[in-house]
């Protein structure tokens, strides 16, 4: 069964709050505990965009629930891999040291500390990076603010770009869960400026005044 049918059975039998707290639940440890490597966060956020346009909850609601269930999960991965700095290895850090070795660990979270901006802001688009780079940056020590300011602009631009793809997909919606799984965020940046650049050209047409026939030279006519 799909994450899609997954959901549309559930929203069968429970109202659709409670959907989305299961599916906010899903997304928080998709992207905060470990076993998130597995778990298919964009399958979730895609399909609350799917049911958003079937009506089932308004899509900026879908798009909230998407972007601060990722973020909150994210904040508690950051605060997981701080605590193994003083708390001793977690079993992260034994599996990074048993595959890595602690040479190239050190250098990996070196290189973490000097690109958090671009590690950080772009690894929720990626899955199972998006579960790993949280805990990274708390053990490589950046700053809880750097991170804090570069998760939440990342968990945005996904939370916002997968579910919006999600509501415009329709019924196109597994073909686009494919397309997405290949492009990852270069899509969800084309889908955000598109569905910008649309809203804004309609805005502003609808600013724009009708021209009417100027009376005096109808007349002369």
């Amino acid at each position: 069964m799909t994450i899609a049918g997954l959901l549309s059975g559930l929203l069968e039998v429970l109202p659709a709050p409670v959907v989305l707290l299961l599916a906010a639940g899903w997304l928080t440890a998709e992207s905060g505990l470990l076993i998130g490597v597995v778990l298919p966060g964009a399958s979730v956020a895609m399909a609350l965009g799917l049911f958003a346009r079937g009506g089932a909850f308004p899509l900026p609601i879908a798009i909230v629930t998407a972007v601060v269930a990722t973020a909150v999960g994210s904040q508690y991965g950051y605060w997981r891999g701080w605590r193994a700095t003083t708390a001793g290895p977690g079993r992260l850090t034994r599996i990074i040291d048993r595959k890595v070795g602690a040479e190239r660990e050190q250098r990996l979270l070196a290189g973490l500390r000097e690109r958090a901006r671009w590690a950080v802001g772009t690894a929720h688009c990626v899955a199972v990076v998006r579960t790993l780079v949280p805990r990274l940056a708390g053990r490589a020590g950046v700053p809880y603010r750097r991170f804090a300011g570069y998760d939440v602009t990342g968990a945005v631009v996904w939370g916002t770009g997968v579910t919006t793809i999600g509501y415009v997909a329709g019924a196109a919606y597994e073909s686009a869960q494919r397309l997405l799984g290949l492009l990852g965020l270069p899509l969800i940046i084309l889908i955000l400026v598109a569905v910008l650049a649309w809203r804004l050209i309609r805005a502003r047409r609808a600013r724009t005044p009708e021209r009417r026939p100027d009376r005096a030279t109808t007349g002369l006519r």
